[in-house]
């Protein structure tokens, strides 16, 4: 990975951490009043973030662990450790919208995890 493209690639993994983190909270606020799958769904181009990116952190969020091929597991491991980060673990699903270059409306989904 050159320089820019890994400095892309952390900043949209640190996003997924706290969208992920502001989500769990909205998504125990609405479990409270009904029960019912939260699913939260990312949208991007897979330029600064592959969807690779996302399966990585969604089977980290739902086993605990990372995997073996996680470019950023020690760091997000350090993270989570230092800030005293304690993931709620109430999210169902990820999603994923891949919006094409040529067509910024156009969006297909796959889900992650």
């Amino acid at each position: 990975m050159g320089g820019a493209v890994y400095g892309n690639t952390f900043a949209s993994r640190s996003h997924l951490l706290a969208y992920t983190r502001d989500f769990e909270l909205r998504l125990a606020a609405a479990k409270s009043i009904r029960q019912g799958p939260g699913i939260l769904i990312f949208c991007g181009n897979e330029f600064a973030w592959h969807r690779s990116d996302l399966e990585d952190f969604a089977d980290f969020y739902h086993t605990g662990r990372h995997s073996a091929d996680d470019p950023f597991a020690l760091m997000k491991q350090h993270y989570l450790k230092e800030n005293g980060v304690q993931l709620e673990r109430n999210i169902d699903h990820f999603g994923f919208l891949k919006r094409l270059h040529r067509d910024p409306d156009n969006c297909g989904i796959l889900l992650a995890g």
